[in-house]
C-alpha cells in the first residue's frame, strides 16, 4: 500500500514514461502522436484506452488510506498512528 504522497516532478516523469511506452518512442527515434493523451486516459467506455495518470493514483491511495484509518481504527497501523500521533491531532496533513 502506498502511505507517501509522491512529488509532482516524479509523477510527470512516471507520466512521461507511459506515453513514450505507448506512442514507442526510444531515444534516437520520435514517432508522431496521432491521439491525444487525454484521450488515451478517458474510461473505456468513453473511447478511450482506460490509463490512469499517476496523480490521480497516488490521490486515490491516499484518500484509501484514509478511509481506512478513519472507518477501521482497530487495525494494528491504525493504533500505531494514533499512539505515536495521537487521536486529536489531524492526521491529514
Amino acid at each position: 500500500m502506498q502511505y507517501a504522497k509522491l512529488p509532482k516532478t516524479l509523477c510527470d516523469e512516471m507520466e512521461k514514461i507511459q506515453r513514450g511506452f505507448l506512442w514507442g518512442d526510444t531515444d534516437q527515434v520520435r514517432k508522431p502522436h496521432l491521439v491525444s493523451w487525454n484521450v488515451c486516459c478517458l474510461p473505456k467506455k468513453d473511447g478511450g484506452l482506460g490509463i490512469k495518470s499517476p496523480h490521480q493514483m497516488n490521490e486515490a491511495f491516499l484518500m484509501k488510506m484514509l478511509w481506512n484509518l478513519i472507518n477501521r481504527p482497530d487495525d494494528l497501523w491504525c493504533k500505531v498512528l494514533y499512539s505515536k500521533y495521537g487521536r486529536n491531532n489531524d492526521l491529514r496533513t
